[in-house]
Order: C-alpha cells, then sequence, then structure tokens
C-alpha cells in the first residue's frame, strides 16, 4: 500500500476511530505517514514492513491535542525508511520511525528492527498541557541508522510531567550518528545495549 512523499500530509494507510484490528505483514510505504492511527482502541501491527520511502514518518499513533489512542501493539515489524541522506534535512525536519503524541494510553513497541529515521527511530512527543501519555513500552527493538548522518534511536520530548510508566528496556541500540534525547519525568530506561554513537561528520555536538 503506498502513496507518494510528495502528497502533502497523504496517508498510505490510517486508522481512525476504529476498534480492535489487528493489520498482519502488510508493506505499507509512502505518503507523509506510511501508516497513522487517530483515535484508535485495541490495534495491532504485526509483522508489517512501515515505511520505506515515507515523507516524514512510518507510523504516528495519536501525534495532535486531544488525538486519544489506547492499546496499541507494534511488534515484530521492519520500520526501515528505505534510503540515506547526506546533508542537513534530517536534523530540520522531524522524521520518525514511530511518533507517539496527542494523548495515548498503553503502547507497546516490541521486537522491532527501526532503521535509517532521521530524526529519531522513536519519538514520544508531547508538549502541552491538556494531553498526557501513559504507560508507554519500548521493549527488545533493534536501532541502527548505518546509512545517514543525522538521526538518534530515542527521544523524548513531554511537556512537565505529562507522562508516566515510560519504559524503554533491553533495546540494541548501535551505529547511530545521535546522541540519545531524554526530557521526561517517570521514564526507566534500563538493560539496554549501546554501541557505538558515531557523532556526524558535519554537525556538531551530536556524537560522542
Amino acid at each position: 500500500i503506498a502513496t507518494y512523499p510528495d502528497e502533502s500530509q497523504s496517508t498510505s494507510f490510517r486508522i481512525y476511530g476504529d476498534d480492535w484490528i489487528t493489520v498482519y505483514n502488510l508493506d505499507l510505504r509512502g505518503g507523509y505517514y506510511s501508516a497513522y492511527v487517530s483515535r484508535g482502541i485495541g490495534i495491532v501491527f504485526d509483522s508489517c514492513r512501515i515505511g520505506n520511502y515515507s515523507g516524514y514518518f512510518g507510523l504516528s499513533i495519536g501525534g495532535v491535542t486531544g488525538d486519544s489512542s489506547r492499546y496499541i501493539t507494534v511488534k515484530n515489524c521492519e520500520i526501515d525508511a528505505g534510503g540515506g541522506f547526506e546533508e542537513d534535512w534530517e536534523c530540520k525536519y522531524t522524521e520518525n520511525g514511530v511518533n507517539i503524541g496527542g494523548e495515548t494510553y498503553v503502547v507497546t513497541i516490541q521486537d522491532n528492527y527501526i532503521k535509517n529515521w532521521g530524526h529519531s527511530s522513536v519519538y514520544l512527543r508531547n508538549t502541552t498541557s491538556t494531553n498526557f501519555n501513559d504507560s508507554i513500552y519500548v521493549i527488545g527493538n533493534e536501532f541502527t541508522s548505518p546509512d545517514i548522518n543525522y538521526g538518534r534511536a530515542v527521544n523524548v520530548d513531554v511537556y512537565g510531567k505529562n507522562a508516566t510508566n515510560v519504559y524503554f528496556l533491553r533495546n540494541y541500540i548501535h551505529d547511530i550518528p545521535t546522541t540519545n534525547q531524554i526530557n521526561c519525568y517517570g521514564l526507566e530506561f534500563s538493560y539496554n545495549i549501546i554501541d557505538g554513537v558515531v557523532g556526524s561528520s558535519w554537525y556538531p555536538g551530536v556524537g560522542t
């Protein structure tokens, strides 16, 4: 299933206001969003390929104020941007493999292979006082970005204390050009392997 990145705000696959759906073994590519869940409950993505040549996001869950999604699971998927850049595009635009925002509750991102996302492989973003995130589990994933020169595995940017029970556990992070960024109360980052934050050849201060 595909649209093309130059179609502004296009979505290849969207679940809006639907509940208890399993998406299995599909190739979701292209679009501004390759896949988007909005106001969904009980949505599962299992063994899918997501994000190949997307314009900005592989999978976006919520993402805007008042957009509540609950009990979302992404497992055994390959979330690959499908290309590489040798310029500053990635640091200027938000290009994320899994983008979590709005009001999201009980989201599990587990046992996925996530590759070459220019801003963040997983981005939990909540910068308003009216949204809240609870029970976000990122467990057992492999993050890598060997073909681009800007991009981190994890970025958590949460307003005040508007997130609880956020867990990043047992992930394998390697060949990432940019340091991870965490700005959140109530987050546990444990038992992860970080092997090679290599830094950027042109953008100072993003790797050690």
